[in-house]
């Protein structure tokens, strides 16, 4: 199974789990949770506005059901679930 030219080492599993979830935790932070420097939108805030804007959803044209729209976020780029799109959709409709 190992070879004598192979070391083991012991390493206390409390320190490594500690270790990996605070960089997974941090990573996530990062990339979901703050904004985007060069724009300020956060990835489900950009995919939304991309989805809207392949559909053609823009200010001069009938509205439409909130339901498609994420309906099409998570089809195509968000697969985690329909609230936090929801959720988006509100607050970028109450700041804009």
């Amino acid at each position: 199974m190992y070879s004598d030219k192979e070391k083991l080492t012991t390493a206390n599993i409390t320190d490594i789990m500690q270790t990996a979830y605070i960089d997974y935790s941090m990573s996530v932070i990062v990339s979901r949770a703050l904004p985007d420097a060069r724009d300020g939108l956060k990835p489900v805030q950009r995919r939304i506005l991309y989805a809207m804007m392949r559909e053609g959803l823009v200010h001069n044209r009938p509205f439409d059901k909130c339901a498609g729209v994420v309906g099409e976020v998570l089809k195509n780029y968000h697969p985690h679930g329909d609230s936090s799109v929801y959720d988006t959709l509100v607050r970028l409709a109450r700041t804009g």
